[in-house]
């Protein structure tokens, strides 16, 4: 990554998801970053979140008095809990929350077996 700050394995972004038998959500707080710049993937019961927030431009004669947020690139490989029909998902970037929709395979649903009798 050069001499950009690399913020991948760091547990960042950091990520909420929940889940019923149908679909999954997915959302993290990554405020001040380009959607352009934002990567999102399926691997099989893997989501791959990635992206690069870019170093704020300075002015001519400003500096740093203090620089605490991270830039640079991120990465997340979140494993979620059933397959994902991936051309279904959905993702939504909105005042620094992205949130991504996954539905759930059809083939993965649970089904109910009728028990018989004789």
């Amino acid at each position: 990554v050069g001499s950009e700050m690399c913020i991948r394995d760091r547990g960042y972004p950091a990520v909420n998801v929940w889940a019923d038998e149908n679909e999954a959500v997915v959302t993290s707080e990554i405020p001040g970053i380009d959607p352009k710049d934002i990567e999102i993937s399926i691997e099989g019961e893997m989501l791959l979140v990635r992206g690069s927030r870019k170093l704020d431009a300075l002015k001519d004669g400003e500096k740093y008095h203090r620089q605490e947020r991270d830039h640079g690139n991120f990465g997340r490989r979140i494993r979620l809990p059933f397959r994902v029909d991936h051309k279904s998902v959905e993702a939504r970037y909105e005042r620094g929350v992205l949130s991504i929709t996954l539905h759930r395979l059809e083939a993965d649903k649970p089904k109910k077996i009728q028990v018989k009798t004789e």
